[in-house]
């Protein structure tokens, strides 16, 4: 039922597409009528070439300087899904591409996990990324806040 775009998740009223992010080009999802799947790769081909720009110095901070730190704010499988990612590629031979970055993953809206993941880190060199499927998580949203705030407040004002 997934692969064919039906309404899965009854509470959201919504289909269920974790599927079509792993689906390869030429793959075929409809929703509604319609095939979702180039509008997915045209996606990921977005992602991918925005984190190759990160990793190249070429998007930086608003002070200029390069991202060194990642902070990943998702609730549920939207932190568990990356996190456990990341952990699969520290253990490879992957971790090489990471240099000396380091990436953090705020799960909930208790303060000391906040502070944890915060602790040690410079604003100016900080990326913060938030995954939701609707950005509508009252947690997510008051992370994504509170992130907000520590950046702004570690940045020079112009």
């Amino acid at each position: 039922r997934e692969g064919r775009g039906e309404e899965i998740n009854k509470s959201e009223r919504r289909p269920v597409l974790h599927l079509a992010l792993r689906m390869p080009e030429g793959a075929r999802v409809d929703v509604d009528g319609r095939d979702v799947m180039p509008e997915v790769h045209a996606v990921r081909r977005k992602v991918a070439a925005f984190a190759e720009a990160v990793r190249a110095g070429k998007v930086v901070g608003a002070t200029g300087k390069a991202f060194k730190n990642t902070i990943v704010i998702g609730i549920g499988g939207s932190s568990l899904g990356p996190a456990f990612l990341y952990e699969a590629v520290k253990a490879t031979d992957l971790r090489a591409n990471m240099g000396d970055r380091e990436v953090r993953f705020l799960a909930n809206i208790d303060e000391v996990d906040t502070a944890r993941a915060i602790s040690r880190l410079d604003p100016a060199e900080t990326l913060v990324i938030v995954t939701s499927k609707t950005f509508k998580t009252r947690e997510t949203l008051i992370n994504a806040c509170t992130m907000r705030q520590w950046l702004l407040g570690g940045l020079p004002r112009p």
